[in-house]
């Protein structure tokens, strides 16, 4: 049974992040909720050396839509 819900939760997980409308901000969450990186792994992928900068962009996006 919990198997089965977080099965559930991760496919919630994915179609919250397929509607975010910018792909940068969608990768970032992808890669943070879905392939479990950590901040500093996310913006070096941004070639960002500073884990702030998917940080702030994750943030800012969490603000907007709440």
């Amino acid at each position: 049974d919990r198997k089965d819900k977080c099965e559930d939760m991760k496919i919630e997980i994915e179609k919250f992040i397929s509607t975010i409308p910018d792909s940068r901000t969608r990768r970032i969450f992808q890669h943070r909720y879905v392939d479990g990186l950590e901040w500093l792994q996310i913006s070096r992928r941004f070639g960002k050396y500073d884990e702030s900068y998917a940080r702030k962009i994750h943030e800012r996006y969490l603000e907007s839509i709440s």
